[in-house]
């Protein structure tokens, strides 16, 4: 009794392992493939398709198993048709992938030929998409990389962010998923809003094609677009000054169409010098007598200035009587400096560049806006003299770590298909091997399934 106890065991051990070696280790196989997804940010949403895939198909052969079971009785016919369905369905899934694909990647080289982009074709993406061995680099670690090196460079994440959940002046923003970015009530970025790839490489795209239109033409854009900006303003007539006089701007802007209570002005200027000092005073007064022991008369004089009366006029005073600048400077003189260091673009109104007649120019004006202005605002500055993190704090990088055009296609293209389609390769991969596999395991288990169930009978038999 013992011994067929143990027989009875064996076959259902037996069972379980054929069960096992199916689709269960096909999906433990992709998911291994899929390892080098992970993490990654161009895979974060993408990583599990290939292992959601096979166990879709498992869970489709399990459903149709399951009904013909309700029908035919017989271990012969249920293992055949199991048999016949299981791998059926894997082979042409594989099938129908590899044509799916092929078509894919020859539309994407017809679409992108133009931009001089490089694809390789299906049969060799699939094959090294990810390796086995350290001998070469996959594909995947290379667009891994390349996306890596293009974040870091222009100081963006993957996907786009924004700043709180309304603009500066409390108006609402609105989220556009296609285009991963948030946009104000005018149309354009929101004032909080940071660059994903999608929108930095769509800016930086746009902007290096206006400046070879324009170069094409033997003329410079950003001459174009000053000398365009001046013409709006300096006519009287023009459609920007009108519009400047509509009540739409006037809301956004204020009376003096400055947008005052959102600019750093002499009045808010004075009232932070005066916080300074009063804070800096205790700190730094001790210095005085120090200062004038060594001989620094003059700086130990200006640290008599420091507390809580320091404001703007105390400022032009120091400016004047140390000669910093040829010509004396005035209040006045600071506040241009300010008006140009806090401008401030309402996010309920049009910009300047919405007036501009060429519409070449006109997407160039926002572009540059975007790459400069507003990323100087958000510490990723896409266009400069210095790139990437740009603030108080960081230099960034320089100018020429920046991406060429040609870089960028090349980018855009991978990011268009291969966070899609990589995960799907890894199950690719396994597929016409393990329709084989899959139908030794079918045969196996519904095998020792009937020895299993054959033996529990004599058992049960014998007992009575």
């Amino acid at each position: 009794m013992n011994k067929v106890k143990r027989k009875l065991s064996n076959y259902r051990r037996m069972k379980t392992i054929s069960y096992l070696i199916g689709f269960p280790l096909l999906i433990v196989m992709v998911f291994v493939c899929s390892i080098s997804f992970i993490g990654q940010s161009a895979f974060e949403d993408t990583w599990w398709y290939g292992v959601a895939a096979v166990a879709a198909l498992w869970v489709v052969v399990t459903l149709l198993q399951i009904v013909f079971s309700l029908f035919a009785k017989g271990w012969k016919a249920r293992t055949m048709f199991t048999l016949i369905v299981a791998v059926g369905l894997v082979l042409a899934s594989a099938i129908v992938f590899d044509a799916y694909m092929g078509k894919e990647f020859e539309k994407l080289e017809k679409e992108n030929q133009e931009y001089g982009v490089t694809i390789e074709n299906y049969e060799y993406q699939i094959n090294w998409f990810s390796t086995m061995t350290t001998g070469k680099k996959s594909m995947t670690k290379k667009f891994n990389d390349s996306v890596f090196d293009f974040l870091k460079t222009y100081h963006i994440d993957y996907k786009a962010d924004n700043y709180g959940d309304e603009n500066t002046d409390l108006s609402e923003i609105v989220y556009n998923q296609e285009d991963d970015a948030w946009y104000s009530p005018n149309g354009m970025f929101a004032d909080g809003y940071i660059f994903g790839i999608k929108q930095a490489l769509n800016v930086l795209i746009t902007y290096h094609e206006q400046q070879d239109y324009f170069k094409a033409q033997g003329k410079d854009a950003d001459e174009e677009l000053q000398k365009a900006l001046t013409a709006l303003e300096n006519n009287a007539s023009s459609e920007w000054n009108k519009y400047k006089q509509t009540a739409e701007y006037k809301k956004a802007y204020g009376e003096n169409g400055e947008a005052y209570k959102y600019m750093l002005t002499l009045d808010r200027l004075d009232a932070i010098l005066g916080a300074l000092g009063r804070e800096l005073e205790d700190s730094v007064g001790g210095l005085g007598p120090i200062l004038s022991w060594v001989g620094l008369e003059e700086y130990a004089a200006l640290l008599s200035y420091i507390n809580e009366d320091l404001d703007v006029d105390t400022i032009v005073t120091v400016i004047n009587t140390m000669g910093l600048f040829e010509e004396p400077i005035t209040r006045d003189t600071l506040a241009e400096l300010l008006k140009g260091f806090s401008f401030y673009q309402s996010p309920q109104a049009k910009p300047i560049f919405e007036f501009i007649e060429d519409e070449n120019l006109k997407e160039y004006a926002y572009v540059n806006y975007y790459a400069t202005v507003h990323g100087a605002k958000i510490g990723s500055v896409l266009i400069g003299p210095k790139i990437g993190h740009v603030d108080m704090n960081n230099s960034g990088f320089p100018e020429d770590m920046g991406y060429t055009l040609e870089e960028l296609y090349q980018l855009r293209t991978e990011i268009s298909y291969k966070p899609q389609f990589y995960p799907l390769f890894a199950a690719r991969r396994y597929l016409y091997v393990f329709a084989g596999v899959i139908g030794l395991s079918t045969v196996l288990a519904y095998h020792f399934a009937r020895k299993e169930k054959e033996l529990f009978a004599t058992l049960t038999m014998e007992g009575n």
